[in-house]
């Protein structure tokens, strides 16, 4: 942002419009025309929301939630997204779920968690929402079905996790039958995502000729793909693998 426009931007927020009290946050959060300060963004963040600001609303949950800029303070993380929710925010049922979930939150109720994700779906067909859920009624044990339905639903629209999810549960047979083509369908569609723990399963797959013809080439290619993309187990195997090569 150049100078002048900051000016401009700068002298809006300060006269209290909270769009570019938004819109300053978010400058200092990227360091765009001004040194990067999360300390800086928060404050402006903050004055956006309590004026109502949607996006400044969640935004500032996320603050409290992730430690951004502020201590993390689930309590105000919890207000913060409760009232971006009220206001009718799309993409904080997500956010509110993750810490209503979250077994270190001082907030957890697992109950409520799944209310909100089911929510989440409902109103704006939030894949992700979809497989969280399916994910916390997995963790509480109470209706695999459920779980297991939820997943199929966050997959079929797009959500790779619930994807791996599914692939897993084929290969084991877990709450379905044990089926190798369907375990390598889910895995190649979040794969085609670059989901890097679809990438991983795949490459175990090549590796031990479940499914598919015994390739440690192929697998070799995978798992390679797998850690640039980050996934750990992935990289721990390559550097074992270099090392009994040097051996």
């Amino acid at each position: 942002m150049s100078e002048i426009d900051l000016t401009i931007l700068r002298a809006r927020a300060l006269e209290g419009n909270a769009d570019a009290q938004f819109d300053l946050a978010l400058c200092y959060a990227d360091g765009d025309g001004v040194h990067a300060s999360p300390e800086t963004a928060f404050r402006w963040l903050l004055k956006a929301a309590e004026a109502d600001h949607l996006e400044a609303m969640g935004a500032v949950g996320r603050c409290f939630h992730g430690g951004l800029g502020i201590p993390v303070d689930d309590r105000e993380a919890l207000h913060w997204y409760e009232r971006a929710v009220a206001g009718g925010a799309e993409d904080v049922h997500l956010d509110l779920g993750q810490l209503l979930a979250d077994e270190r939150s001082s907030v957890r109720d697992p109950e409520r968690a799944m209310a909100v994700l089911r929510e989440g779906w409902e109103r704006h067909g939030d894949a992700d929402c979809a497989g969280l859920l399916s994910e916390v009624l997995e963790d509480a044990e109470v209706d695999d079905a459920e779980s297991l339905r939820w997943a199929t639903v966050a997959a079929e629209a797009g959500d790779s996790a619930a994807m791996v999810t599914l692939g897993y549960r084929h290969r084991f047979g877990e709450g379905v039958p044990r089926d190798f083509k369907a375990m390598l369908r889910w895995y190649r569609r979040a794969a085609e995502q670059e989901d890097p723990t679809a990438i991983a399963n795949l490459a175990i797959c090549y590796q031990n000729g479940e499914g598919v013809k015994q390739d440690p080439a192929r697998a070799h290619e995978l798992r390679s793909r797998a850690a640039d993309l980050g996934h750990r187990g992935s990289i721990i195997w390559l550097r074992s693998e270099e090392h009994t090569s040097e051996l």
